[in-house]
């Protein structure tokens, strides 16, 4: 005989043999109150027992899910809050360096003979390295549209880091000529603007940063915001 067979077997004979002995046992009055009391309560634990149980069980499992939403979003904003703080520190130092930049190529072009040496040193301690972070995360493009200025700032920063050290070498090229200094005047002048406009669209950075994380800081659930 094959296993599913002897499992029929017992399962019928689990089944039949209480039916068979209450039939038996019938006309006992004491057995058979005994066994419809018993019965009685068997169907009511089971009619309301399980529905009651699935409730409960299906009550837990939102609860669960939720939880695990909520812990997700939580871990999200803080590590979000991280790559804003960053950004605020990185913001801050390109703001000096670029107000010494600003400074070095604000002075007369034939003041001091190193200032596009010096210029040049300032461009390439422009950071970026913060943004170029919370580019690469997931939570990016859910925080930052086309257009944001602080996504702004950094496309304009790093195309000013370039602009400079070409500046520097253009600079240096059209000096070596005495008939190449009006290209030079054209190139100093060119990257002054260039930095005027980078300290602007810094400015505007520095405010798109305030009012996101002002809006992490009212975040449901909050961050676990690191010490200033």
């Amino acid at each position: 005989m094959k296993k599913q067979d002897w499992l029929v077997v017992v399962a019928a004979a689990l089944v039949l043999v209480p039916i068979v002995y209450f039939l038996v046992r019938f006309c006992d009055g004491r057995f058979r109150d005994a066994a419809i009391a018993s019965w009685f309560g068997t169907v009511i634990g089971v009619v309301v027992g399980i529905p009651i149980a699935l409730a409960v069980n299906r009550h837990q499992v939102k609860l669960a899910e939720a939880a695990s939403v909520r812990a997700a979003k939580t871990t999200a904003n803080t590590r979000l809050w991280l790559f804003l703080l960053n950004i605020g520190f990185e913001l801050q130092a390109n703001k000096d360096q670029l107000s010494r930049l600003e400074q070095i190529l604000g002075k007369p072009r034939e003041s001091r003979k190193d200032m596009w040496d010096v210029a040049k040193e300032i461009g390439d301690a422009l950071a970026i390295s913060a943004f170029k972070d919370l580019r690469q995360s997931q939570e990016f493009g859910s925080v930052f549209p086309a257009g944001n200025a602080l996504v702004a700032f950094y496309l304009t920063l790093q195309q000013l880091k370039a602009d400079v050290r070409t500046a520097a070498s253009l600079h240096d090229f059209y000096g070596s000529f005495g008939g190449g200094q009006v290209e030079a005047d054209r190139v100093w002048k060119t990257t002054q603007q260039a930095i005027k406009l980078a300290l602007q669209e810094l400015a505007r950075a520095e405010v798109a940063l305030g009012g996101l994380q002002r809006d992490l800081e009212h975040a449901d659930p909050p961050p676990d915001m690191p010490p200033a």
